[in-house]
């Protein structure tokens, strides 16, 4: 129902992606084995699936790379002791992501330590901490940053203080996350002329 801007062709803008996403991974599956979990955002539903289509058929004669193009709102990946949950965020009340993520992964809960959400739907970075017993069992629920410039809608409403970034996490297999790396677009400068 929110108009978005496009400059170009809806087919043009998704050839683009496919090629970039697959050139990411064709780089990082030459460090570590890949996983790719295919999640869609409220504007791009469709458009995600058939991303997640055509990289699953690139893809599948690739033990290096999996993935997962399952057509549900909330994954999970478990690595170690490190249970993450990926979503859009935007039908979720924060607040139940924990007892979410407990319900529906209850195996890879059990056996985890270290618990996190990842969502992406309000385009800017924010982390909160859900504390179900005590601190010790805490999950914590990361609004992750978006690369994306304000569109006309957003710039309507006043939605263009977000810092436009890119972050990647290193984690332990053993001991959480240990690490936090950030890419910032650096906004360009007003000239003194204007």
């Amino acid at each position: 129902g929110t108009p978005q801007d496009s400059h170009g062709s809806h087919r043009e803008h998704f050839r683009r992606v496919r090629r970039m996403v697959k050139t990411a991974i064709d780089r990082f599956q030459q460090v570590a084995p890949v996983v790719i979990p295919i999640i869609p955002g409220n504007h791009d539903l469709e458009t995600m699936y058939y991303l997640g289509e055509a990289l699953e058929d690139w893809y599948y004669k690739n033990a290096a790379v999996t993935v997962d193009s399952t057509p549900i709102l909330r994954k999970y990946h478990i690595y170690g002791v490190n249970l993450i949950g990926l979503t859009h965020g935007n039908e979720e009340k924060f607040n139940d992501l924990p007892l979410i993520m407990a319900a529906e992964a209850a195996a890879a809960w059990s056996a985890s330590v270290f618990r996190e959400w990842h969502v992406g739907h309000f385009h800017k970075k924010k982390e909160m901490r859900y504390l179900p017993v005590d601190e010790f069992n805490g999950v914590r629920v990361r609004v992750i940053p978006s690369l994306c410039a304000a569109d006309t809608w957003h710039y309507a409403k006043g939605y263009v203080k977000g810092v436009r970034a890119a972050e990647a996490y290193l984690w332990s297999r053993d001991g959480g996350m240990v690490a936090q790396y950030s890419v910032n677009v650096v906004p360009p400068t007003p000239s003194k002329e204007q």
